[in-house]
Order: C-alpha cells, then sequence, then structure tokens
C-alpha cells in the first residue's frame, strides 16, 4: 500500500499554523500568574510547589504545538515562499532556518524554568532566581531567530507579490520589534525592553502567524516553481558544455 501524496498541502500547513498559535495560548493560561526572576527566590519555589504540575501541563501542550503544527506550518510556508522566489529560494531557506532556531533556543528557554520546576524542594533560592534568568535570557535570543524567520519571508512576499501586501509590511514591523525586544538580556522583565520581549513582540507574531497562515488557505491551486530566466538557462547550458 502506498500513501498518496497530500492534495492542497499548502492548506494543510495553513491550518497547522492557527492550531499551533490556538494550542500555544494554553500555557499562557495555565501560567499566567508564573513568577519572575526579579521576584524572591522564596517566591519562585513557593510558585512552583503550588503550581508545578500545572505549569508542566501547559509546558506539554506547546511542545505538541511546535513539534506536530509549527514545523508543518513552516515547511508548507517556505516551500510556497521557494516556488513564488524561484532558484535560488535564499530568503526562503533563511526563513525556515530561522524558524526552526525560533523554536529551538525557545525550548531550551524552557529548561531554565523545567529546572526550577524539577527541583523546587532540593534547590536553593538562588539556583530558582537562577533559572528564572536563564530561561528569560534564552527567551530574548529566540527574537533575534524569529526576527530573522519573519523579515526573510516578508521580504519574499513584498518583492514577489504573493499573498497581500500588507502582510510583508506587517512582517516588517513584526521583525523590528523581535529584534528590539532581543535586547531585553540588558533589562529586566519590568523594564522596558523586557516588557517589549514578554508583552509585544509574542502576540504580533502570532498574528503575523495567523494571517500567513490564512493567506495561504486562501490559495486556490498549487503554487508553481518560478523558473529562471531565458538567459540564464542559455548560460548555465553553455557553461556545461566541453570545450
Amino acid at each position: 500500500m502506498t500513501l498518496r501524496p497530500l492534495e492542497k498541502w499548502w492548506r494543510a500547513g495553513g491550518v497547522a499554523g492557527i492550531i499551533t498559535v490556538a494550542l500555544s495560548l494554553v500555557p499562557l493560561v495555565l501560567g499566567a500568574d508564573e513568577p519572575r526572576f526579579t521576584d524572591s527566590g522564596k517566591d519562585i519555589m513557593a510558585w512552583y510547589v503550588r503550581n508545578g504540575d500545572r505549569w508542566l501541563a501547559g509546558i506539554f501542550v506547546l511542545g505538541i504545538a511546535y513539534a506536530f503544527f509549527f514545523l508543518p506550518f513552516l515547511s508548507a510556508l517556505t516551500s510556497v515562499l521557494a516556488n513564488a522566489e524561484g532558484q535560488p529560494a535564499v530568503w526562503s531557506r533563511v526563513a525556515a532556518w530561522g524558524g526552526l532556531l525560533f523554536v529551538a533556543v525557545a525550548i531550551a528557554g524552557l529548561g531554565g524554568e523545567g529546572i526550577v520546576s524539577f527541583l523546587t524542594k532540593d534547590a536553593g533560592q538562588d539556583v530558582a532566581r537562577a533559572g528564572m534568568a536563564f530561561a528569560l535570557f534564552l527567551y530574548s535570543l529566540a527574537g533575534l531567530f524569529a526576527a530573522v524567520f519573519v523579515l526573510s519571508a516578508s521580504l519574499v512576499i513584498l518583492q514577489k507579490g504573493i499573498f497581500w501586501s500588507w502582510l510583508g509590511r506587517y512582517g516588517l514591523v513584526v521583525a523590528a520589534v523581535n529584534l528590539i525586544g532581543a535586547a531585553a538580556i540588558f533589562d529586566t522583565p519590568d523594564g522596558p525592553l523586557g516588557v517589549l520581549r514578554t508583552r509585544v513582540a509574542p502576540p504580533a507574531l502570532a498574528l503575523w502567524i495567523v494571517a500567513a497562515a490564512v493567506a495561504m488557505l486562501r490559495i486556490t491551486k498549487a503554487p508553481q516553481m518560478v523558473s529562471p530566466p531565458a538567459e540564464l538557462e542559455s548560460e548555465h547550458s553553455t557553461s556545461g558544455t566541453t570545450r
């Protein structure tokens, strides 16, 4: 028995993008009152003693969102962009790598909070605060790769006229917000850059992902790969002949 290729695969990617954002709301709700590393170590440890299982449940859902939905969305989106960009699909590939590194660094950041959750009863207060600080540090750096992902995709959207033009322009804003928010490594969660990183950049990115997903759902026929100009093909074939 052979599996048939998925028809209208780009729409499956669009649905996956919307589900990613929807599932990402779960950990936000379950951890809405989560402490910050600027709180006392005693308060941090007390919160995780009471709510550690609730936090882990939210992170588990987030892991499902990234693994089973964001990756298919990213693959479908960058494939659509590559078809529009043609060869070499430089910016589409950069967008793909940016999205992958964004998820990888964000998940690594969860490890800092995971240390606090697993070792709450054994770790000291300084370890608890250090784990939260480590998480914020990596979350901030994840903003750099989020900016690369959205900026590269938006350049293709604007250059090739795929999707809505406002989506490309909005993507430039989202990329700038995430890039500036990454400087939160020099700030505190309550400072201007920290607020930008934790309160502004994530919803801006989520809105861009939903809009891109909806744009993919609106595509009615399979995207076609743009062929290189005839002159380039002629040069390539000529340079490949034996003289």
